[in-house]
């Protein structure tokens, strides 16, 4: 009996060992499927360098913090390019302003104190990293109301912007915005 008892615990223990070894091994064949390659993330400063060929025509990418929102076809896209924009007027401290971007930047786009966001879902973030404005302290009000909203506030057809910038005299100039008059301190 006992070496029944023995042989019987050898052999529980080689099927155990074989199944782990088979539990082990079995995730890693590969069996003709399809396999994901990852794309490596593309580095960008403009909208216009995130541009993708798909079924042989152009696509274009949203360029946000440096990266492609987008680096393959078969991905989901965050943004989708409308050829109808989103308009809205925007202004700082009351007072109309020359905002200065580059051509490059397809999706939002400046026109005087117009404001045109080819895409649904951009929020004010995106305006002020296209600025460099990301890290300012101001108050937002949309159409004469003042919003909470902030940098996630997303701007709706014709919506009058105006952002008032809690700075002291000395900075009249920043990331971009050149401001028209004088600011007077409050």
């Amino acid at each position: 009996m006992a070496k029944k008892e023995k042989l019987f615990s050898k052999v529980l223990m080689i099927l155990l060992l074989i199944v782990i070894a088979v539990g082990f091994t079995i995730p890693m064949l590969d069996f003709g499927g399809e396999s994901q390659i990852p794309v490596e993330p593309r580095i960008c400063k403009f909208d216009a360098d995130c541009y993708l060929i798909c079924n042989e025509q152009p696509l274009k990418v949203f360029c946000s913090q440096n990266l492609c929102q987008q680096n393959s076809c078969a991905e989901e896209p965050y943004y989708t390019f409308n050829d109808i924009p989103i308009n809205f007027k925007i202004k700082f401290q009351n007072s109309p302003v020359s905002l200065l971007l580059e051509m490059d930047d397809i999706f939002v786009q400046f026109d005087g104190v117009n404001v045109k966001y080819y895409s649904r879902g951009l929020t004010l973030a995106n305006l002020f990293e296209r600025v460099g404005m990301i890290d300012s302290n101001y108050d937002l009000f949309v159409n004469g109301q003042q919003s909470y909203a902030f940098a996630n506030y997303i701007p709706a057809e014709g919506d009058n912007v105006v952002i008032d910038f809690k700075v002291d005299e000395s900075v009249i100039v920043s990331g971009g915005i050149e401001v028209s008059e004088e600011i007077e301190e409050t």
